[in-house]
């Protein structure tokens, strides 16, 4: 699985880099040192979300043509942890997400943030709707 990072040249010099799907801002000197900075920080915000998980080389930068890259990340993971960033990220408590998508209890949308269930791709769609947003889906050969 793959995230899309975007470097946006900056007047004084350099790249401010986002990475819109784990909602995270870096920046570099170069393009080059920009997708160093995504992989780093992709990778910081995992060890630090899933502290019992080694991350280290899984999380890598994909050359692109132009000021757009794409990052390598665990797709469990990445799921989960989307989930989470959207929740917060609307200020939501799980009680809150929970009415809001219509579920009975609180523990099924923490069961998918904690990863202990998977939804499927119809799922969590109807989630990311739920939390105003849209899943757009890139499908590319290697």
């Amino acid at each position: 699985m793959r995230v899309e990072a975007i470097a946006y040249p900056e007047k004084e010099g350099g790249y401010s880099v986002s990475i819109p799907a784990l909602d995270i801002w870096t920046q570099g000197e170069t393009l080059e040192e920009c997708r160093f900075m995504a992989a780093d920080a992709v990778t910081a915000i995992f060890e630090t979300e899933f502290e019992d998980k080694n991350f280290e080389g899984k999380i890598f930068a994909h050359s692109e043509q132009g000021n757009s890259f794409t990052l390598s990340v665990p797709p469990e993971e990445t799921l989960q942890l989307m989930l989470k960033l959207l929740r917060s990220k609307q200020g939501l408590s799980l009680s809150e997400t929970t009415k809001i998508l219509g579920y009975s209890s609180k523990n099924s949308f923490a069961q998918y943030e904690q990863g202990t269930r998977e939804p499927g791709v119809a799922k969590f769609a109807q989630m990311l709707e739920g939390l105003q947003c849209d899943l757009v889906l890139s499908v590319r050969s290697k």
